[in-house]
């Protein structure tokens, strides 16, 4: 035997089974509470909905905000790249430029060198030159000696000095 419809609603309204009336007459309060129930359940759908609204634009707004910050991010990034570009080419113009530094304090040293050898030369050039001088001066004093002693002979042997 099935249990009627009104003994399910005496069951769930709080009357024990076996009882014909409720120990607690509320009626009214259980119809009451439904109403509330009900209208507290649109309100959570409408509350629900407002939520889902609110979510769906704090998500928009901060998907606008990624995008935004995404572009941002990409100007930073083209920035940085052109600048390390830049910095690049400075480093590879500062190499260069000590490279070119390097090799003209090394050539710088070569003519040091060579002008000391070419100093040494012309000091040796010199030396001889002043060598050469001496001798072809006393070469000069001793050829006018001997000219002088060759016209001197002259004089005396000569065929008009003779007679």
């Amino acid at each position: 035997h099935e249990p009627s419809e009104e003994t399910k609603a005496k069951e769930s309204a709080g009357v024990p089974a076996g009882h014909e009336e409720p120990l607690f007459s509320c009626a009214w309060c259980l119809d009451a509470a439904a109403g509330r129930l009900k209208f507290r359940e649109k309100d959570l759908e409408e509350t629900l909905q407002q939520v889902k609204l609110e979510r769906d634009a704090a998500v928009q707004n901060l998907t606008a905000k990624l995008h935004e910050k995404e572009a941002e991010a990409l100007v930073w990034k083209k920035k940085y790249d052109r600048l390390h570009a830049e910095k690049k080419e400075l480093q590879n113009i500062v190499a260069e430029f000590q490279n070119m530094t390097l090799e003209m304090m090394a050539d710088c040293q070569v003519l040091k060198e060579l002008a000391k050898q070419l100093q040494k030369a012309l000091d040796e050039k010199q030396q001889a030159v002043s060598t050469m001088k001496e001798f072809y001066f006393e070469f000069f004093s001793l050829f006018t000696k001997q000219k002088e002693a060759i016209e001197g002979f002259q004089k005396i042997f000569s065929p008009t000095a003779l007679c």
